[in-house]
This record gives structure tokens, sequence and C-alpha cells, in this order.
């Protein structure tokens, strides 16, 4: 189970908020593990999160809400061409949407399936080369950069981003 394997500073900044601990857009060594702390009202997040893709080497597995950003959308593209795998995970009503990014990502050949059960899809993170995960309450959307208030937590550890990478492969199986 997922909370077992977590660091319990990370449960700490998750339930108290992060900038509790942190300053924002800080990054902290903590048991060996890197962390980086961004908060959308005054840091950059997409900034960490097109590092992460373009740092990707195999793999990078999204399970998002809400995905509307042309910048990221396009920057997987990217990455699945220069052989990278890349997989999406977005709800369904979510996708639906006039800005939603998931048919023009299916459209250059990266594989996308939508939640198709009564619930919402409502995670938020990607993992990395089964490396690092980034998670948080930012959706990859225009208004999760320039309008709310939204948090994003980068996270270098491979036991955690591996436990992410077990929810989205469930997802996925479970999904069309």
């Amino acid at each position: 189970m997922l909370r077992k394997k977590i660091p319990f500073f990370i449960i700490i900044l998750l339930l108290l908020g992060a900038g509790a601990a942190f300053c924002a857009g800080h990054t902290e060594q903590i048991d060996g593990s890197t962390i980086d702390v961004c908060f959308s009202s005054s840091d950059y997040c997409r900034g960490i999160i097109l590092d992460a893709i373009d740092s990707a080497q195999e793999k990078i597995d999204v399970a998002v809400y809400s995905f509307t950003n042309l910048e990221l959308s396009k920057a997987l593209i990217k990455a699945h061409l220069r052989g990278v795998a890349v997989r999406v995970i977005t709800d369904n009503l979510q996708s639906r949407g006039r800005y939603s990014k998931s048919q023009f990502l299916a459209d250059s050949g990266i594989p996308v399936r939508l939640d198709d059960d009564n619930g919402y899809m409502h995670h938020k993170f990607a993992v990395f080369d089964g490396k690092s995960v980034i998670f948080g309450s930012y959706n990859w959307s225009n208004s999760a950069e320039d309008k709310n208030d939204e948090n994003l937590l980068f996270l270098r550890d491979k036991n955690v981003a591996q436990d992410f990478e077990g929810e989205f492969e469930r997802l996925w199986q479970g999904y069309k």
C-alpha cells in the first residue's frame, strides 16, 4: 500500500501543506530523496514539468484530470517522437472539453485512455522513467499556472515512483 512506503516527511507535507516545511520553489534533500516544491501562484510549475519531460529517456506515464495546456502536450509529443514511451490517462468528461488536448495527443500517436466509470479520474501525477514522480493539485492546464492557486511536488525517489507507476498500471488496465 502506498502509505506504507511513502516517507513520513511527504505525508506531513501533504497533510499540513508544503509551505509549512519549505519555501515555494525550493529544492530539498531528505532521506536520500530530492523534492522540489512549487506553488503556481508564485512559481513557474509548468517549467518543472517541461524539464522532467525533456529529461525523460525511456518512459512517461501521465494521469491527469484536466489536460488543456498546449505547451505540455507538445513537449510530450516531442518526447514520443524521440522514442520515449508516453501514455496518458485523463478524465472522460474533461476530455470532451473545448480545450482538451487528449485527441491532439492521440492523433500524434500517443496512447490515451479515458476513465469509463461514474466517478472522476481526479489524479494529477506523472511518472518519469520509473524513477521520479510529479504530483499535487496542479492540473496540466493554463488555469493551473495562470489563475489558480495550485501545488506541485517533484519527487526523485524510485520507491515512491514505483507506487505511482502501480496505480497508473491499475488505471491503464481498467480503462479503454
